[in-house]
């Protein structure tokens, strides 16, 4: 059997409800919790309290810790702009605003007149010498044939021109007509009609056809015309009958002397 002094101690450890000064016995089912029974829910004031408590002791607990536990700040990241995506122009649909001004309202310029070209000093491309002597002329090249025929090449001549060509020509009853013609007053102030050698014909662009080789060749030059001429001073001479014999001894064979 238990000892009388262990029962003791615990009876004097069940909390009395009764203090000095109060009244009334001991009321074992004052002082124990109100116990719910298990089919029961709890309260809603009742729940609401002990969340309260629970948030209110959680708080103190972040507020009691101490501070070497505290997680370090972190550093707020610096925000870079977003690139714009780059799109498309789209094309300007809008009607232009510029507006012609009325016919009646614009004032014609004046056409301003093309400078003339001027040859430079020096330059013999144009120089009549230089283009009926020099091998580089431009008339090797020319038609020189058609541009004869045209009308303005003999109705551009003067009286006295068209009379030193007419002495070129064969002395025929209508050349000789017309160089009488050119001493009258009308011929020395209009001039003459055209010649008929001068018209066209094959024997006209034979002697242009001549011209123009003699010209390309350089046969026209000065120098080789001065040349030509001595040349024919001197076979005059006899300075080229020894050179004439050798020539026809070696060529022909024969011997004259």
């Amino acid at each position: 059997m238990p000892s009388p002094t262990k029962s003791t101690s615990s009876l004097s450890s069940v909390p009395t409800n009764h203090s000095a000064g109060s009244e009334g016995p001991f009321n074992p089912e004052a002082s124990a919790p109100a116990m719910s029974k298990p089919n029961e829910a709890p309260s809603p004031s009742t729940s609401s309290t002990t969340t309260t408590k629970k948030r209110t002791g959680a708080h103190l607990d972040e507020d009691t810790l101490p501070s070497s536990t505290a997680s370090p700040a972190r550093k707020a990241r610096k925000k870079t702009p977003a690139k714009p995506k780059a799109t498309a122009a789209t094309p300007n649909t809008r009607p232009s605003r510029t507006r012609k001004p009325p016919s009646r309202l614009i004032t014609e310029a004046e056409p301003t007149p093309a400078p003339k070209k001027t040859r430079p000093a020096g330059q013999k491309t144009f120089d009549p010498v230089y283009m009926t002597t020099n091998s580089n002329s431009r008339l090797c090249r020319a038609d020189i044939y058609h541009l004869l025929l045209e009308p303005s090449a003999w109705d551009c001549l003067a009286p006295g021109e068209m009379g030193t060509l007419l002495e070129m020509l064969p002395p025929t009853k209508a050349n000789l007509g017309l160089r009488a013609a050119l001493l009258e007053d009308e011929g020395k102030e209009k001039g003459v009609a055209r010649p008929k050698e001068l018209a066209g014909g094959d024997i006209f662009r034979t002697d242009v056809a001549k011209f123009q080789l003699d010209l390309r060749n350089g046969h026209l030059a000065k120098g080789w015309q001065a040349s030509a001429k001595q040349a024919m001073v001197d076979r005059a001479a006899g300075k080229f009958d020894a050179w004439k014999e050798r020539e026809r001894e070696a060529w022909w064979g024969e011997n004259m002397g």
